[in-house]
């Protein structure tokens, strides 16, 4: 649901710059700081989608586990952390459900 929403708003943020973009060029300069705001809240939601990506559900090839676990307070759930040894780049799982 919540990437619902962030798609939703990206698209909106989008067409508001476009719009404010026309805008601003056939009317002048009173129009530049709406459009100022909307492309700052269009990059902010871009950045939103890239940074904050879902947990995975099991751990892309080369990675390896730190031995680092936490409960996700969104979901709730057990994360295990893993980690590219080349890169230094982390990885966030959903543990298994134990019965």
């Amino acid at each position: 649901m919540a990437g619902r929403g962030l798609r939703l708003g990206l698209a909106l943020a989008a067409t508001l710059v476009a719009l404010g973009s026309i805008l601003a060029i056939l009317r002048g300069a009173s129009l530049w700081g709406p459009l100022a705001v909307s492309v700052i809240v269009l990059v902010g939601l871009a950045f939103e989608r890239w940074r904050y990506r879902p947990l995975d559900t099991a751990p892309p090839q080369g990675f390896e586990p730190t031995g680092e676990r936490f409960r996700d307070p969104g979901t709730g759930r057990e994360v295990i952390v893993y980690v590219e040894p080349r890169t230094g780049r982390r990885r966030y799982v959903k543990a298994p459900p134990t019965p």
